[in-house]
């Protein structure tokens, strides 16, 4: 939802990364909590207030915020983070931690995991990103996993 508000007005445009801040608060108003499976190394996880969940290959969201500081694309690695029932007060501290030290994992609402495979489950109507693009779907069964391909210039 987050990339939804940014990519659908000009604000990108005017004001750069910030404009992915005033994403993260639009989206927190507007963004309803929904349920979340994860599968991670044979354990399975339930979350049932979600307002976020990134499975990344890098550190980075759009506009240069750190939010999976553990990803690498060096490694087959990939890290799930997920925020679940955040309060407004929870936002304010997990943001500061995000923008200042990226030591917002330790923010008891967030949550990560990290592993070659992750399934992921959600049972209801969501905006999604893949590479930029924005979609919107009803439901989500998708087992992510990294592939090393030859790449040549």
């Amino acid at each position: 939802m987050i990339t939804h508000f940014v990519e659908s007005k000009k604000e990108k445009e005017k004001m750069g990364s910030r404009s992915y801040l005033l994403g993260i608060f639009k989206g927190f108003v507007n963004q309803e909590k929904f349920s979340l499976r994860i599968k991670v190394d044979n354990q399975s996880y339930e979350f049932k207030k979600v307002q976020l969940a990134v499975i990344a290959n890098n550190p980075y969201f759009g506009g240069g915020i750190k939010i999976a500081p553990h990803s690498s694309n060096k490694d087959k690695l990939l890290e799930v983070v997920i925020a679940n029932d955040v309060s407004f007060k929870n936002l304010f501290s997990i943001l500061a931690k995000l923008l200042i030290n990226q030591s917002h994992l330790s923010h008891p609402k967030i949550h990560s995991y990290q592993s070659e495979e992750i399934y992921l489950e959600i049972e209801s109507n969501q905006y999604a990103q893949k590479d930029g693009e924005v979609f919107q779907q009803d439901s989500y069964h998708i087992c992510f996993s990294t592939l090393e391909l030859p790449f040549w210039l």
